[in-house]
């Protein structure tokens, strides 16, 4: 017998077999696993949860090919992440455990949430030529600072911010292009410099040694941030170069956080002791993570129209999210012993105090 949630799940409009849908069943019934190549479960836990590619990248696999999936594996008494990854789908990958330290050390501390992300920028040369190329870049300019990128790169999320709004952190191995600048003021002025009235473009700061630049602006939207003083929800995108690496955020905060690390002015996720020479490949601080889960869900659930829905969140969902909070402690998951199939173990090692990050008025 094969069970079904949804007959659509093989029939197509006209209640008609898919052919991927006959092929599906047929293994089905003959005792095969159709998913097992792409979702391969664990054959000695006594419970296995898999997440494919497409559900972990969020569908942006054409972007991050070297992440497979994530395994969770539970033992009978305790569950065990592993993560399953193609290194030859990374260029560049022969330094990745090199790369761990210093991208950790360009990401501020007191961040919710924090993955290490191994990007293949190369998928990314054809959609930013697409958006800069023209007379002031041309196609050498922009193949020259994608390739010059390593392929580790990070993204936060921090509890007074958004989830829409996390931090995204880049960095390059050698010295940049001399058209990077070009490149990057070129993608700034594209991709958000609308003018909404008489309003100026994006704005830009350079340092006095030239070490860094930031492209800025305001881009009005009903699912940003409110400003403390109008009440009015939007977006500051900035996009900003201190020396070998790159931040960009549609929160100014946490790009303005990045680059007081950078400036040695604040502490980095990386300088806590538990995380030197580690590979990790997430961060988490549960106090936090629940604070910013609950700042979301109180987003998205109106008081005059949702209000049973809000008082079950008030009721069911805020004790569960403050126990989290106070019974576990910031952890990080690190890169342990292969475990077969393409996954790694992730060994889950306590962190403490994961330093403090102060509420910023935006």
């Amino acid at each position: 017998w094969v069970f079904l949630s949804n007959p659509a799940l093989v029939l197509d409009a006209n209640n008609q077999m898919t052919a991927d849908g006959a092929d599906t069943l047929d293994q089905l019934l003959d005792g095969d696993d159709p998913w097992r190549k792409d979702l391969p479960a664990s054959a000695s836990g006594k419970h296995s949860f898999v997440v494919g590619a497409k559900a972990l990248t969020l569908n942006y696999a054409h972007f991050l090919p070297a992440l497979q999936g994530l395994r969770f594996d539970h033992d009978g008494k305790a569950w065990h992440p592993e993560l399953r990854l193609d290194p030859n789908a990374l260029p560049g990958n022969d330094a990745l455990k090199e790369s761990f330290d210093t991208l950790w050390r360009a990401v501020p501390a007191g961040a919710a949430a924090c993955a290490a992300v191994p990007v293949n920028w190369t998928q990314a040369t054809a959609p930013v030529k697409a958006l800069v190329v023209g007379d002031a870049v041309n196609e050498k300019a922009v193949a020259a600072t994608i390739g010059a990128l390593d392929p580790l790169g990070a993204v936060c999320w921090f509890a007074d911010s958004r989830f829409n709004a996390p931090l995204f952190v880049a960095r390059t191995r050698g010295e940049w292009p001399a058209e990077t600048v070009q490149v990057l003021a070129a993608v700034a002025d594209s991709a958000w410099s609308a003018q909404t009235g008489d309003e100026e473009k994006v704005e830009v700061t350079d340092n006095a040694a030239g070490e860094a630049q930031r492209f800025a602006a305001s881009v009005p939207s009903l699912h940003g941030l409110r400003d403390k003083n109008t009440g009015e929800p939007g977006f500051e995108p900035t996009l900003a170069r201190h020396g070998k690496t790159l931040y960009f955020s549609p929160d100014r905060r946490n790009v303005d956080a990045a680059l007081a690390v950078a400036d040695k002015q604040a502490m980095a996720l990386g300088d806590l002791g538990a995380l030197q020479g580690k590979s990790v490949w997430l961060f988490y601080d549960p106090q936090r993570l629940g604070r910013l889960t609950r700042a979301e869900v109180q987003n998205v659930l109106p008081s005059d129209d949702e209000s049973f829905f809000r008082e079950v969140a008030r009721q069911r969902l805020w004790p569960r999210l403050d126990a989290w909070g106070q019974r576990q402690k910031a952890a990080a998951w690190v890169a342990g012993q292969a475990a077969g199939e393409g996954f790694v173990a992730l060994d889950v090692v306590p962190v403490g105090n994961a330093g403090a990050r102060d509420t910023a008025a935006r």
